[in-house]
């Protein structure tokens, strides 16, 4: 009962003051002739006076909170209605006045809260489920949004709009093969309409399908130049294919049609992210159970120019330490090398292909040599691409290579295809010729399983795959066995702590062995990846790693590293 009264006297303060026709008859004269707006006035008037003298009517209330909305009032007309509810609490019509008017002013928590009580008393209505799902929607409650509309639409299929409106919440939270989903049971329904064919676009960019998307959303944009959301739409799918100087082509477009939309400017900020300039300065510290320990920066910064090119340079400095004695330190007795190379490089989009190199100077002791890299990126299909590298430098794994001047040659090619939105396959294998006689060869193959998608979370089941073969095993200060095997099983997780902050989890578990251990025996990783303000200017990127029992490049069973870069985009 306190409660009750307390509640009502704070909503009483908010409408029942005095109302003078001086306060009220110009924001009234917007909406209404003066006539009715003087009216109007006259009935607010009337109404605070009978408040006035039988506060506990709660019928005045709800009188004077429609008369409120009447004259364009939402705020007042909601502490009205909720003046009517401390009176009477848990009244149908009461609660879905308020759900109404809460959600006219963006109160949409209040708005669902009304909506949650009304269910209670209508179990079997849908559409309270249907209401519940939007505000849910446009409150930012997205896991709560599909869950009521999948209510709603369990009992009722045949509405086909409202599976539209459940592909573009599931869109919202990230769960992109839910909304493809919804999007063909739309399309059973009503067929492919320009709606259907306008959000299967969205949802296609959104989810890495950026070529598709491009197609479709350039066939409407010839019906509908002028259309807003098409034309975000296609300015990112362009952003997502490289395509510089059409994306911001685009933009321009985007920003004529709404220039201060919270849309233009998260698209402003995507195509930052994706195609523009950026400079970081990275620091990695590296332990292992070999007493090995590398600390390395490594500063970089890129320009990217209008016509998709960009241009790279980059400065690296390592120290390593090793123990003495261990097989690692200098075949000298030395225990530290220091290594430093000092870049530069320029990468060029030609349609689907793109090609990158760079040369540099290196010194480690008292060597020097001129690395170098060429590269090339294919993108196939959206579902496919292909990458291949050459690259000549110094192996920098330990004291000992460093000061033998090791150094090799190598060759990458990288397979990453998803055949459906779910499903991801990455093959990986290289060839590495050394310059004292030995031949590396290292295949990875990756596969991964989308397993969730919610507002805060995502989660990915997978595995991998790893093999290791060396033509000839000598003592020059990196694991090389003739056979190296690893199989483990992988849990990957991410958590969204906010639009512009986020956590990347991988913790992988199996079973590896090499020739001198003929059984297999348990190891794995653990790493993770903080990133704050994803989409903003400045960025800063925590990396950590652990690998218990699983050989590494030293040849260490264990191992510990902790990273940190400094971003900025321009």
């Amino acid at each position: 009962m306190i409660a009750r009264t307390l509640v009502l006297a704070s909503v009483v303060s908010a409408v029942a003051a005095p109302l003078s026709a001086q306060a009220v008859a110009p924001g009234v004269s917007q909406a209404t002739t003066a006539a009715q707006g003087e009216e109007t006035i006259r009935t607010l008037q009337a109404l605070q006076q009978a408040i006035a003298v039988s506060p506990g009517d709660a019928a005045l209330y709800s009188r004077l909170s429609q008369t409120y909305a009447t004259a364009g009032f939402g705020q007042a007309a909601l502490h009205a209605i909720e003046a009517a509810l401390a009176l009477e609490p848990g009244r149908a019509d009461y609660l879905r006045a308020r759900a109404t008017l809460a959600t006219w002013v963006g109160e949409y928590g209040h708005a669902g809260e009304s909506y949650r009580q009304l269910r209670a008393l209508y179990p079997s209505d849908l559409e309270i489920a249907l209401a519940l799902a939007r505000v849910s929607a446009w409150g930012g409650d997205t896991d709560n949004a599909v869950k009521e509309y999948k209510r709603y639409l369990n009992g009722n299929a045949s509405n086909a709009p409202v599976w539209l409106e459940l592909a573009k919440t599931e869109s919202w939270r990230g769960n992109y093969p839910g909304s493809i989903e919804a999007l063909e049971a739309y399309r059973a329904q009503a067929g492919e309409t320009d709606s259907y064919h306008a959000e299967m676009a969205a949802v296609l960019v959104a989810a890495g399908r950026p070529g598709r998307a491009e197609h479709l959303v350039t066939r409407l944009l010839a019906q509908s130049p002028a259309d807003y959301e098409l034309n975000l739409t296609h300015t990112l799918a362009l952003g997502s294919q490289q395509r510089a100087k059409a994306a911001f082509e685009s933009l321009d477009t985007v920003r004529q049609l709404s220039p201060n939309a919270p849309q233009t400017r998260t698209t402003e900020r995507v195509l930052r992210n994706l195609l523009g300039s950026s400079a970081e300065a990275p620091f990695t510290s590296y332990a292992d159970s070999d007493a090995l320990k590398l600390q390395r920066i490594a500063p970089r910064a890129t320009v990217a120019l209008g016509s998709g090119t960009q241009i790279s340079a980059g400065y690296e400095r390592s120290t390593l330490d090793a123990r003495s004695g261990s097989g690692l330190d200098s075949l000298d007795g030395q225990t530290r090398a220091n290594y430093e190379h000092l870049w530069a490089g320029a990468a060029q989009r030609i349609g689907t292909i793109a090609v990158n190199g760079q040369v540099g100077y290196a010194t480690g002791n008292d060597h020097a040599s001129n690395p170098y890299g060429v590269g090339l990126e294919a993108r196939v299909a959206d579902s496919l691409r292909l990458t291949v590298v050459r690259a000549s430098g110094p192996l920098v794994i330990s004291p000992r290579t460093v000061d033998l001047g090791l150094s090799a040659i190598s060759h990458r090619a990288q397979i990453d295809w998803t055949p459906s939105l779910r499903y991801q396959l990455l093959f990986d294998a290289s060839l590495q010729d050394l310059s004292d006689g030995n031949r590396r060869w290292e295949v990875t193959f990756s596969p991964r399983r989308t397993m969730a998608r919610r507002a805060g979370f995502n989660l990915d089941l997978g595995g991998v795959a790893y093999r290791l073969e060396t033509s000839r095993d000598f003592d020059h200060g990196y694991y090389d066995p003739r056979e190296y095997e690893y199989y483990a099983a992988g849990i990957y997780p991410y958590l969204k702590l906010r639009e512009n902050a986020g956590i990347a989890m991988t913790v992988a578990a199996g079973v590896q062995r090499d020739d001198r251990a003929p059984s297999f025996h348990f190891g794995g990783t653990v790493s993770s990846e903080a990133t704050f303000g994803i989409y903003r200017p400045w960025v800063l990127k925590i990396n950590s790693s652990a690998t218990l029992n699983g050989r590494l490049e030293s040849g260490a069973f264990r191992a510990f590293s902790v990273a940190a870069a400094l971003v900025r985009r321009f």
